[in-house]
């Protein structure tokens, strides 16, 4: 696996894809499966703790995305979006920081 691999849609992809063997790990249960029992090449709960940290900044993202969408000038919006899909969760929190920087530093923008 790549390091571009990892990011939320693949992430839950993978999730969906080996649910049965991850529902046996969170019952403690052995999963008899082909192979290693490895998800994107970490065991089950890495993936797992992996999984929760990026959801979280990815929701984390999202509600700030929502809540200062209207005070962000556009070009930092669209960045905002579309950094929700990149491998860094945290590129959609960075925008959000930077674009408020700017409009406290004087750097105006015009909203139409």
């Amino acid at each position: 696996m790549k390091i571009t691999d990892f990011n939320i849609v693949t992430m839950i992809s993978e999730y969906n894809n080996n649910r049965e063997m991850i529902d046996s790990h969170l019952q403690g249960k052995p999963f008899e499966g082909m192979g290693e029992n490895l998800i994107m090449g970490l065991t089950v709960g890495v993936f797992l703790i992996i999984l929760l940290i990026f959801l979280g900044l990815w929701i984390w993202a999202v509600v700030l995305l929502v809540q200062n969408g209207n005070k962000m000038p556009t070009w930092a919006l669209v960045v905002g979006i579309i950094a929700l899909f990149i491998p860094i969760p945290l590129s959609s929190v960075i925008t959000i920081v930077l674009a408020k920087t700017a409009r406290k530093k004087g750097m105006r923008y015009h909203s139409h």
